[in-house]
């Protein structure tokens, strides 16, 4: 059933990054990530299931990608 909840189906969980989408370093500049927390109505909160991908080399210059998935 599309566009409507079916009885005993879990709900997607929502994911909010605690920092900004985008963060412009210096190169050799240190990087924290932000973090990001993440929920849905079944299982309340399950930031503890969060899963990063990628990787920030500060000594090198380039773009770097960080994904974060939960289920």
């Amino acid at each position: 059933m599309r566009g409507r909840e079916c009885p005993g189906r879990n709900q997607a969980p929502a994911i909010r990054l605690e920092g900004d989408a985008r963060i412009e370093l210096q190169q050799g500049d240190n990087f924290t990530d932000p973090g990001a927390t993440a929920s849905d109505p079944e299982d309340g909160d399950i930031s503890a299931n969060i899963v990063i991908t990628g990787s920030v080399d500060t000594s090198q210059k380039g773009t770097y990608v960080l994904k974060y998935n939960v289920v």
